[in-house]
């Protein structure tokens, strides 16, 4: 039986990224595995197949029963492990399986905006997403809160989109509850993993984004250099 004493096979980085391949097999109105996604450092020891059979059951609209995750895995863990692995997950999101995610607060934040010419809502979505998910390949980004990795996402990708735009206006900061300067450590991180400054060796989130179906978004690149001007607090 596998352990969670066991040594690691994969760094936080690499696990999360293989997650993101798995995640495109389920169900997209559900949000269980990125949310447990955000806490995945707590239990890397564990296998990552195992883990996603745990998120599965709950993510699926009709769930196999435990017998047919066993046989999905190819028998390599047992009936009891799979249920204990259940209850790991379920304790360490402390039965909150239902919180909000980056993508929870993307979403509202994304459609709930002001109209822009410049830069369609979809366009807008996909590239937060894309964002949003490259902050998993950076370990220093679980410091920050889901709602701030979101309006930090959404920074960048309205910069991407129309970089010549100060893109956080006094609409954006009654929309998030944040100023631009209160997101300047996030948005720093997250834009050094779009600039490929960081997570070169994992493509996994960047492969998935440059098919049209995502509009290619993970192909726009944003400015170098984010203007300080776009840090500043706008006066009222």
């Amino acid at each position: 039986m596998s352990t969670a004493s066991s040594p690691p096979t994969r760094s936080a980085a690499t696990g999360c990224s293989s997650l993101v391949s798995l995640q495109c097999s389920l169900p997209r109105k559900r949000s269980l595995l990125p949310h447990f996604l955000e806490g995945f450092e707590k239990i890397l020891w564990i296998e990552l197949d195992w883990l996603w059979g745990g998120c599965r059951k709950y993510e699926e609209i009709s769930p196999p029963h435990v017998e047919d995750f066993c046989y999905i895995t190819d028998n390599t863990y047992t009936r009891q492990e799979l249920l204990t692995m259940e209850s790991d997950i379920l304790k360490l999101l402390n039965f909150e399986i239902g919180s909000p995610t980056i993508k929870t607060f993307l979403r509202r934040f994304t459609r709930s905006g002001p109209e822009d010419k410049k830069r369609s809502s979809l366009l807008l979505e996909f590239m937060g997403s894309y964002l949003a998910e490259l902050s998993l390949l950076d370990y220093s980004c679980l410091r920050f809160l889901p709602s701030v990795v979101a309006a930090s996402s959404l920074f960048l990708a309205r910069l991407t989109i129309g970089p010549d735009t100060n893109p956080w206006g006094k609409e954006m900061h009654k929309l998030t509850g944040y100023k631009a300067s209160e997101l300047k450590d996030c948005i720093i991180a997250i834009h050094d993993l779009q600039l490929n400054r960081k997570g070169q060796s994992l493509p996994a989130i960047r492969d998935k984004y440059k098919q049209h179906r995502f509009k290619c978004v993970s192909m726009l690149l944003p400015p170098v250099e984010i203007p300080a001007s776009y840090f500043q607090d706008l006066t009222e």
